[in-house]
Order: structure tokens, then C-alpha cells, then sequence
């Protein structure tokens, strides 16, 4: 790297010399996967989206909010990071539970917790958390409190994505046989 100045009394010259070192380091890591399809299990998957993509009976705010949550689902299946894998599943279980629903009576705080426990079995202080991370991971934070709660809600994403994923199939497959 040569560098030049002019000045009033002549010109300076610096001359920068670098070597560069190049460090590389190698990590091979070989993970074997053993997962059992049951095939009817598939085959009544396949059905239902099909029929989510046929039925003429089928509103198109139902079916655009199922086929968005769907979307929002497949998402969370290949995205590299747990916090997006989290919000993606939320977003999903979030459109599912209000499939048939427009703005005016969309389910929110209590009410969407209350209707994902009843259709899950869960209990309703696990969606209250999971809300409650899911609203600090989307907003801006405006006091030492806000920030806190998004540190801490973050370490608890990972005790929470089975969990998580389980309700979201659940309600998804529940919507999915509610279509005409």
C-alpha cells in the first residue's frame, strides 16, 4: 500500500508493507439422522392441503390465512436460527388460530392464549410465554425492563420450540380438517 501527501515543501511517500497470515481451520462433523414416515400419516397430509387448495367452499381470507400460516410453518422447518425458527412457528400457530377470523375479531392476549390451550390440551401459561417472547423479539425496546425481558426470553427459546412446533402442527392439522 503506497500512500502520498503533497505538502508546500515537497512530497511525502509512505510505503505500508503487510503480510498476510492465513489461518484455516477445519471442522468435519458427520450426524446421522433416523426418522420413521409413517406413510398414511403423509398421505393424509397431502389430502388435507389439497383439499386446502380445491374446496370451492372455502373462503378465500380462510384459505389465504391457512395457506400464509403453512408458509410461515415451512419457514421455521429451514431457517438456521432458533430465534427465527420460534417466531416463525408463532406466526404460523397465530394464523392458524385465526384462520376464519378477520381484524374485528382476530384472537389476541387472553383470548388467542385461552383458544390455542383449549384446541392443544395445553396450558395456557405456556402461551402466555410464548406470546409474551414473541412480542419482545418483534418490538423496540424503550426501557431496561424490555430489554431484560428479551435476554432472558431468549434463553428460553429453546426449552420452548417442541413444545411450540407440537401446538402449531396440531392447530394446523385441526384448521386444515375444519375445511369443507
Amino acid at each position: 500500500n503506497i500512500e502520498m501527501e503533497q505538502f508546500s515543501e515537497g512530497t511525502r511517500v509512505t510505503m505500508v508493507v503487510r503480510d498476510n497470515i492465513h489461518l484455516r481451520e477445519f471442522v468435519h462433523i458427520t450426524m446421522k439422522f433416523s426418522e420413521e414416515i409413517n406413510e398414511d400419516d403423509i398421505l393424509s397430509i397431502f389430502e388435507l392441503i389439497n383439499r386446502l387448495l380445491t374446496s370451492e367452499k372455502l373462503g378465500e381470507l380462510e384459505r389465504n390465512n391457512l395457506t400464509k400460516s403453512l408458509e410461515a410453518y415451512n419457514h421455521a422447518m429451514s431457517a438456521p436460527y432458533r430465534v427465527v425458527i420460534f417466531k416463525s412457528l408463532f406466526n404460523s400457530l397465530e394464523l392458524a388460530i385465526n384462520w376464519d377470523k378477520n381484524r374485528k375479531n382476530e384472537l389476541k392476549g387472553e383470548e388467542f392464549d385461552k383458544e390455542v390451550a383449549i384446541v392443544t390440551n395445553l396450558n395456557m401459561s405456556d402461551v402466555e410465554k410464548w406470546r409474551a417472547i414473541y412480542n419482545r423479539t418483534k418490538h423496540v425496546d424503550r426501557e431496561l425492563k424490555e430489554l431484560t425481558e428479551y435476554a432472558e426470553g431468549i434463553q428460553k427459546i429453546p426449552s420452548f420450540l417442541e413444545k411450540l412446533r407440537t401446538a402449531t402442527n396440531f392447530v394446523i392439522i385441526d384448521r386444515l380438517n375444519k375445511i369443507p
